[in-house]
């Protein structure tokens, strides 16, 4: 921090102590009540509307809650879809400079704490109606430090031939082990210091009460002085360069000095620094920007200086003219015009919150009173008052004898008429703040009875000041991105290789346009996704839709010129659809690519006539063929029918033969079975007829014997007849 001169030093100490002090009444008597007062509200602490002692104390806490509705909603614009910033080109070669700054620099700014950084912005800008960003180039190297065991001479030569190696310590070992040389192989364990950065962007969110201004500025464009106010141990200045014994002079007494906003954010959490170490003892220091006249010639310079005490009261520790601006940009929540200070979401709800609280409070007191009511009890006639003023479940009241009955006194109920005036309340509170029942789908019957149509305009309604409220913060984010790009451009010395979506890319900020231009888009994120995909649905389809009717008209420059923003268009939807990175999902089309396809686009192209006549002569060629194959398959197809004709009229001949023959065989052999039949029949009847005449014979022959009395004769009678006796 080499000073560019020396006169006037004594001259700009004064006028520092001068614009310190001032700035400091000013930040104490016109804001510093009204943050603490805001963090009160937003902790649950409301000292300007105190409870009567034994009554509800209740805090409904509305400035928190809505705060809290509104965060969400903000970091997914800012935050889904991980670019927050996107350069422009001004110049045509700006082109690749332009989409590399925006890549890197979110990269960048994502590890360097940039989701911290936003919610801690945006919450600020809520609490007290603007956020102050410091952005700044600190050139501290950062090192690695590691140690190494067991490393043989190559792995050792290997790890410390780096040229940002520094070996802090080596041991050398026997290993026990011979080479091939019969010499004895030695071990190395090592420490070594890496060097990580030579220097690196910081940026961080300077709380309310220690960025101080002069009371005539109404904005940081150009502003007449500021300062960050900060406390620092003795040795940490020193280490930044100051010279000891400077710093080894300064009185300490802030210590014991807290203002009204540092106890209301720090709570019961403040203590005291009692170090005994000089060295830890932390001492008020002031970074300052402002203008003043330096080297006499009329015209004030931009002048960065180093000023340590308590309240103004210190030393001049460094100074030096600067040509870059000052580190800090504002994050507005609701600027009004003229003025530094503007709207906050606590403006519209703090006042809300104290009718809110005091309504709720007497409600709940009344409350009580109905259900605990007081008694009107005859002096004496209890026995045990302490069931009276302290009553327990159970616990009986003795009377006396012949006493007053206990009467307790009707204390009317009044609670409907406190809901009402808070509902009344609420309702005011939504109009403020634009946060309601049917944009946050907490409370079910305020849906009902709803029409879509209607429930989405009040919805859209609800969302046009959280819209305002994103656009107005993007304003100061498009600052800091600005910013970021020319520390980069300007303090970067060396080619860097960075991972963008799974590739490894070589980047060289010192080479960019350190002018372009930053936006933050806050176009889409406000709504519900459904409806962002929606809207950029329809979008895609009217790309699509001119590209292909321009190609038709013979316009293919124009149609390709479409193919990047239909890119972009998916990119979108896939940022809505709350994917990270969404343009890792597409191929980008650069200049030249678009470039070639329009000279193949280009290329002459066959007479159109000639095309079609010899797409009829191709098709009557075809036809043609077509008819042949027709024809070829119908001769095949009749061959076929008349084979398989033929085979089925000798089938159906075989199959009749058979049934022929079938017939016959079935009538012979019926016939043979009646023939069977009748002779069987006929020799039954003879055999019958026989066996009668035998029968016959034999009483015949019988009664004979009988008659004549001779044996010989009815013997001989049945001999002849041919049957033995």
């Amino acid at each position: 921090m080499a000073k560019q001169m020396k006169k006037g030093e004594e001259d700009l100490k004064r006028l520092l102590a001068h614009e310190i002090r001032n700035a400091i009444a000013y930040d104490s008597t016109e804001l510093s009540d009204k943050r603490a007062r805001v963090l009160e509200y937003i902790q649950g602490e409301m000292r300007d509307t105190p409870s009567n002692p034994n009554r509800s104390s209740v805090v409904t806490k509305d400035t928190k809650d809505i705060i809290h509705w509104i965060l969400p909603g903000l970091m997914r614009v800012f935050r889904s879809s991980g670019q927050m910033f996107e350069f422009e080109p001004q110049q045509p070669e700006d082109e690749e400079a332009a989409k590399q700054s925006t890549d890197y620099l979110n990269l960048k700014f994502d590890k360097s704490g940039g989701y911290k950084l936003v919610y801690d912005a945006a919450f600020d800008a809520m609490a007290h109606s603007y956020a102050i960003i410091k952005t700044w180039w600190d050139d501290t190297e950062q090192y690695t430090v590691s140690s190494h065991t067991g490393l043989d001479e190559m792995a050792m030569a290997e790890l410390v031939s780096g040229p940002d190696i520094e070996v802090l310590a080596q041991d050398e070992k026997d290993s026990g082990m011979l080479n091939e040389m019969g010499e004895p192989v030695m071990l190395y364990d090592v420490k070594i210091r890496r060097l990580k950065s030579k220097g690196r962007h910081r940026c961080e969110v300077v709380s309310p009460e220690n960025f101080l201004m002069h009371k005539d500025d109404i904005d940081l464009i150009d502003p007449r002085f500021v300062c960050h106010r900060d406390e620092k141990t003795r040795s940490e200045l020193i280490e930044m360069g100051f010279d000891r014994d400077k710093v080894m002079a300064l009185s300490d007494d802030n210590s014991q000095q807290f203002s009204e906003e540092e106890l209301a954010r720090l709570e019961d959490r403040v203590e005291v620094d009692d170090s005994m170490d000089p060295s830890t003892e932390l001492i008020e220091i002031y970074e300052c920007y402002l203008k003043a006249d330096m080297d006499g010639d009329g015209v004030s310079e931009n002048v960065r200086a180093y000023f340590a005490g308590a309240h103004g009261s210190g030393e001049l520790l460094d100074w030096e003219i600067v040509e870059d601006d000052h580190p800090f940009d504002k994050i507005d929540c609701f600027p009004m015009p003229h003025r530094f200070d503007g709207m906050s979401i606590a403006d519209d709800t703090m006042d809300l919150e104290r009718i809110k609280t005091v309504l709720t409070r007497q409600m709940l007191d009344n409350l009580y009173a109905v259900n605990n009511p007081q008694k009107e009890v005859e002096e004496g006639s209890v026995i045990n008052k302490d069931a009276l003023i302290n009553p327990k479940f159970g616990q009986p009241i003795i009377k006396r004898k012949g006493s007053q009955p206990i009467v307790p006194q009707v204390v009317p109920f009044i609670g409907d008429k406190a809901l009402a005036g808070i509902a009344y309340i609420d309702e005011e509170m939504q109009k403020r703040t634009g946060v309601s029942k049917m944009a946050m789908a907490l409370d079910a019957e305020a849906l009902q009875n709803q029409s879509a149509t209607a429930n989405q305009n009040a919805h859209d309604a609800s969302r046009a000041k959280q819209e305002l409220l994103a656009r107005n913060m993007a304003e100061g984010w498009a600052n800091v991105g600005r910013k970021l790009l020319r520390l980069y451009v300007k303090h970067q010395d060396r080619q860097e290789v960075v991972r963008l979506r799974g590739e490894w890319v070589q980047m060289d900020p010192r080479h960019w346009n350190a002018e372009m231009d930053c936006v933050v888009n806050v176009g889409l994120g406000t709504g519900s996704k459904d409806r962002d995909m929606m809207m950029l649905s329809q979008v895609l389809q009217h790309q699509t839709m001119m590209a292909a009717q321009l190609a038709d008209r013979n316009e293919p420059q124009k149609a390709l010129e479409y193919l990047p923003k239909i890119v972009k268009t998916l990119v979108k939807i896939g940022e809505s659809a709350g994917l990270r990175n969404a343009d890792d999902y597409h191929i980008d089309f650069t200049p030249e690519d678009l470039q070639r396809m329009l000279q193949i686009a280009q290329q002459p192209q066959p007479d159109p006539k000639a095309e079609v006549e010899k797409a009829k002569m191709q098709m009557e060629m075809q036809k043609t063929q077509f008819d042949m194959q027709a024809e070829q398959q119908k001769a095949q197809m009749d061959a076929q029918l008349m084979q398989q004709k033929a085979m089925a009229d000798t089938e159906q001949t075989r199959q009749k033969m058979e049934a022929d023959i079938q017939i016959k065989r079935e009538q012979l052999t019926a016939e043979l079975q009646l023939k069977r039949e009748q002779l069987a029949a006929e020799l039954q009847l003879k055999r019958e007829q026989m066996q009668a005449e035998l029968q016959i014979k034999r009483e015949l022959g019988l009664h004979a014997t009988n008659v004549n009395g001779a044996t010989m004769v009815a013997t001989s009678g049945v001999h002849m007849g041919g049957e033995p006796g």
